[in-house]
């Protein structure tokens, strides 16, 4: 089930009113500002590391992949937070949605360089990130939460002619 930031913050990318969102599954709860807020900040992470001078795609990749971000969902990547419930909502919903992960991609790409081949890149690497910090949030233990989220950030961190 959405996350009422989730619900929230899609609806605010797709420009759509609640009552749309929730056209598909149960009716939602409402939120405040705050809430809507809160989810924004994910937005607002990514934009700090894209402006780290030193290496800004590897800030962006330290944190996505960081105990920190595992543990704070609800102030987290919306991507990841909303990607099992997103399939079963509305056009316009989901429109929000890609155009989030469009985003994504399109900033990690600018990171390496632009072009063809950095998008693919940042198609892998957004991929890598969303999907180790899902397994990461899911697994029981400790230990192997961290092991997942170690291994794609060494593996990021040094594939050739991607993240240094």
């Amino acid at each position: 089930m959405f996350t009422q930031t989730g619900i929230f913050y899609l609806r605010t990318v797709a420009g759509t009113p609640v009552a749309s969102a929730r056209e598909k599954g149960p009716p939602r709860a409402s939120t405040s500002q705050g809430t809507c807020e809160s989810a924004m900040k994910a937005d607002r992470t990514m934009d700090r590391y894209v402006h780290d001078e030193r290496d800004p795609l590897g800030a962006w990749v330290d944190w996505y992949v960081s105990a920190e971000h595992r543990d704070e969902p609800g102030t987290g990547c919306p991507v990841a937070a909303l990607i099992g419930d997103v399939n079963r909502c509305n056009d316009h919903i989901r429109d929000g949605y890609d155009a989030l992960v469009d985003r994504y991609i399109g900033v990690v790409a600018g990171m390496l360089g632009g072009g063809d081949d950095a998008r693919r890149q940042a198609i892998m690497a957004v991929s890598a990130l969303v999907g180790s910090l899902v397994l990461a949030r899911a697994v029981n233990d400790d230990t192997h939460s961290k092991e997942i989220l170690g291994t794609v950030r060494e593996a990021l961190r040094h594939q050739p002619g991607t993240i240094q």
